[in-house]
């Protein structure tokens, strides 16, 4: 295009006077999408700019659709978004938003059409960006209060996609301010009106609404059951969502959104019993997601949940250790699509165990959980898979059964655990690496108790054998390792040298480091630091 001069041959068809409107209007669009991301040449952005600006409330649906994409990607750049947000007045927009929908089908498309063409300019400012200062002025332009007032009032089938994806932007990529900002202008009931709509991407977007303003506020309180719970409860809509969420005829992620509303709703209440066991077999389901960010998401609220006795009830009913087993043991094959998807299978299995692991009361579970044979397999995964593919999950199982009482550190000590783990100290992940020397730390802190204080460590040896002490070492000396693991791998030295003098090499860097831990922020590394000291004075 630039070598035959096509831009300019462009913009010359652009500016002709004898061609047609639509023709006319095509070019601009066409210069858009051409340009993309790249800056439009000074002398004529305004123009083809502002030209997009007007066909996005076009009659011609085709049109509209594709000037919000030319827009869309023209946003990209700096300089074409200063043009595209100049000269709106968002005080006006949300004056027309309220405008009466009300007359002949010709006047009712012209209103909508002008408001849909407000919207889709907004959607164009804001979809995927992070900007709170440009969500703050529109929502006190009061262009959040017209689109409830839209959602509250009008027929549910003149509700369009562009105004309800448009105020889903409001709570999208942004800030806990801002939604507090979006919370303040009492969305909920609008919104559950919403919930009624047969369209399913406007079910979609409505749903996305509610999540991301519970999921904002519960991520800032401690509290035991979400702070608007009761406010939800007022308007019964909780049964709403229920429904919502046994419906047939919806996309599978309204459907997943539903439940995990209800679930961020009860925390760590009891969900009611009508709708437990469904909501719970489904939220497990979805722990196992192939969507990484849902299960996670998942596993994190299901946690929750499990703190109270009912729900983990139900919880520990719906889970079956024998699958988990047959899982664990299916090998990875030559066909890399299927190995992702049984990779993504065994992460989620993990996460379950994380959830049954977490705030349990007895050993009972964990016991369960050697007796079944899970956790030789997943030290089988540890000693025969590729290093890189061994995710978090996996480790923080092994690190969740090494924090519980004496008798299952003996059982997981009797597993030959440092050989396993040890390998782990090489991977690239911080987190993974954090995961497999808490468990070392967890298993060298069982064993120390193990024998009086002047005695040689009794893993001593066993940790030597696969020089573990020098993996130790060169972890706690790498420079792409988080705090946390340094000092971790100090503390592990520490409780192995506590009656035998450090190597030279070594003497100086970890107990220097060591004191610096006496006034950590984390009580229990502080605690831990004050204590392998102490042991090490003895010899060095």
């Amino acid at each position: 295009m630039i070598v035959y001069n096509g831009f300019e041959k462009l913009y010359s068809l652009f500016k002709r006077a004898d061609i047609s409107k639509q023709m006319r209007d095509k070019v601009a669009i066409f210069i858009g999408r051409l340009f993309r991301a790249q800056t439009i040449p000074d002398a004529f952005r305004t123009e083809i700019i502002d030209n997009l600006k007007e066909l996005i409330r076009d009659l011609d649906k085709w049109i509209r659709a594709e000037s919000v994409i030319a827009l869309s990607d023209l946003e990209q750049n700096p300089e074409n978004h200063t043009e595209v947000i100049k000269n709106i007045n968002f005080i006006i927009v949300a004056e027309e938003l309220r405008k009466s929908y009300e007359g002949d089908e010709e006047s009712k498309s012209e209103i909508l059409n002008m408001q849909e063409g407000h919207c889709n300019l907004i959607y164009i400012d804001l979809h995927q960006k992070k900007d709170d200062q440009l969500r703050k002025q529109i929502i006190n332009s009061d262009v959040v209060d017209s689109l409830l007032f839209i959602f509250g009032s009008r027929e549910l089938s003149s509700i369009t996609y562009p105004l309800v994806n448009t105020f889903f932007q409001f709570s999208d990529r942004t800030s806990n301010e801002v939604i507090l900002l979006f919370y303040s202008k009492k969305p909920y009931q609008p919104l559950f009106r919403l919930l009624n709509h047969s369209d399913s991407k406007i079910l979609q977007r409505s749903v996305d609404s509610i999540f991301n303003i519970l999921y904002s506020v519960i991520k800032s309180t401690q509290s035991l059951s979400h702070p608007h719970l009761e406010e939800i409860q007022e308007f019964n809509v909780i049964y709403k969502l229920f429904q919502v969420f046994k419906r047939s005829d919806v996309d599978i992620q309204v459907r997943d959104k539903a439940a995990i509303i209800i679930d961020l709703l009860y925390k760590t209440q009891e969900i009611p019993v009508e709708m437990r066991a469904n909501i719970i077999n489904y939220l497990l389901s979805l722990i196992l997601s192939y969507d990484r960010e849902v299960s996670n998401m998942t596993c994190i609220s299901i946690g929750k949940l499990a703190q109270n006795p009912r729900n983990r009830a139900d919880i520990l009913k719906s889970i079956d250790l024998k699958s988990i087993l047959e899982e664990f043991k299916k090998p990875l094959t030559k066909n890399e699509e299927k190995n992702k998807e049984n990779l993504i299978k065994k992460d989620g299995y993990c996460n379950l165990l994380y959830v049954i692991l977490q705030d349990r009361q007895n050993d009972k579970i964990c016991n369960q959980i050697f007796s079944s044979g899970v956790q030789d397999s997943i030290f089988f995964i540890f000693y025969t898979r590729d290093l890189q593919s061994i995710t978090y999950p996996y480790v923080d199982v092994t690190q969740q059964l090494s924090c519980d009482s004496i008798a299952l550190k003996q059982m997981l000590y009797s597993k030959k655990p440092y050989s396993h783990l040890q390998p782990l100290l090489n991977h690239t992940d911080n987190i993974v690496i954090l995961y497999a020397i808490n468990s070392i730390f967890n298993i060298l802190g069982y064993g120390a108790k193990q024998t009086s204080s002047s005695s040689l460590h009794p893993h001593f040896e066993t940790i030597s054998a696969y020089r573990g002490v020098y993996k130790l070492y060169s972890v706690f000396e790498r420079n792409d390792v988080i705090k946390k693991v340094k000092d971790r791998a100090a503390l592990c030295i520490g409780l192995l040298y506590s009656s035998k003098e450090l190597d030279e090499i070594m003497r100086t860097d970890i107990i220097s480091h060591l004191k610096t831990l006496v006034n950590d922020s984390d009580n229990g590394t502080k605690v831990s630091s004050v204590s392998t000291l102490n042991g090490l004075a003895k010899q060095n």
